[in-house]
């Protein structure tokens, strides 16, 4: 499941994909389910389904309460108020077990992006901004200094990302 600091959604709590089906030393294989939690009935209900599987993904709530899912290949944004989910973006990278922060975009107010970083994959020393209100996404000429995953990451009151953690993918 993605980290639930940042699902939240409107007053419910946006559970979406993860392992199913382990069995002994397998994890079993991603799902596309979601569900969401509402804390003040303490009922769960199913959600509209991601498009493709996910797991060792990352749900980021932007400030208008979207939340932006990105993880394997593509991403996607769901909208607590019509309870439905954008069509599926590419990533520039494929990557799992990565982390990501949302940005203020200096294209105006109320617009937000969102910022990938490593994890397991084909970027595993990248960095990619997603725009959730153009769909598109951009690697950044900046690099980390050696591959890593299981990451994470968290935004600065000045807007810099402190990124911690992480575990080698050259050492392990």
């Amino acid at each position: 499941f993605a980290r639930i600091r940042d699902v939240v959604a409107g007053k419910r709590v946006l559970i979406t994909g993860g392992y199913i089906g382990a069995i002994s030393t397998n994890p079993g294989f991603p799902t596309a389910t979601v569900e969401l939690f509402d804390p003040q009935t303490g009922l769960v209900t199913a959600g509209p389904p991601m498009s493709v599987a996910r797991a060792d993904h990352t749900a980021s709530r932007l400030p208008d309460g979207r939340v932006v899912v990105s993880g394997m290949t593509t991403w996607q944004v769901f909208d607590p108020g019509t309870t439905s989910w954008s069509t599926n973006f590419t990533m520039q990278r494929a990557r799992i077990a990565h982390a990501a922060a949302v940005l203020a975009d200096h294209a105006g107010p109320g617009l937000y992006r969102v910022l990938l970083i490593a994890g397991a994959g084909s970027g595993p020393d990248t960095l990619e901004i997603l725009d959730p209100d153009t769909g598109t996404s951009a690697l950044q000429s900046s690099l980390l200094n050696e591959g890593v995953d299981n990451t994470a990451a968290g935004l600065l009151d000045d807007g810099r990302v402190l990124i911690v953690g992480g575990q080698s993918m050259v050492t392990g």
